[in-house]
């Protein structure tokens, strides 16, 4: 999705009470689960948290037209970096050689063949499967 998609759908996952605002210290007990608490030992990522916050309209406070306009996506940020990591795991295409394999060896067509082999059900033939594995 575009920028304010992304970030909406990040805010939600961010406001896990659905007050509509995210809190700043529970915002970064967050990030310290995510990151094994190595956010609070990092200088720089505290800056980025501050920065997300400083001149919000209530104090320590982010509510979502804020959020999606404070927000970067740039890989960096790591407010934002561990979901697009999680999104491209979910999201790439697979190799090329897992592609290439899955294209010789598919189960489903193999249950096919060998019924007709054997001139039995496919049924029959995924319960024996099931028995040897």
């Amino acid at each position: 999705g575009n920028h304010e998609q992304r970030a909406r759908l990040l805010f939600n996952i961010y406001d896990t009470r659905n007050v509509g605002y995210l809190d700043k210290d529970r915002l970064g007990r967050f990030l310290s689960v995510v990151y094994d608490d190595k956010i609070r030992e990092n200088p720089g990522a505290m800056r980025m948290l501050a920065k997300l916050y400083s001149g919000v309209a209530r104090h320590g406070e982010l509510d979502v037209d804020e959020f999606v306009a404070r927000v970067v996506f740039d890989g960096r940020n790591l407010v934002t970096k561990w979901i697009q990591l999680v999104a491209a795991a979910f999201l790439e295409r697979p190799h090329p050689h897992v592609s290439a394999l899955e294209s010789f060896y598919n189960p489903s067509l193999d249950v096919q063949s060998l019924a007709r082999q054997y001139d039995a059900r496919p049924e029959q033939v995924m319960v024996l499967g099931q028995r040897f594995h």
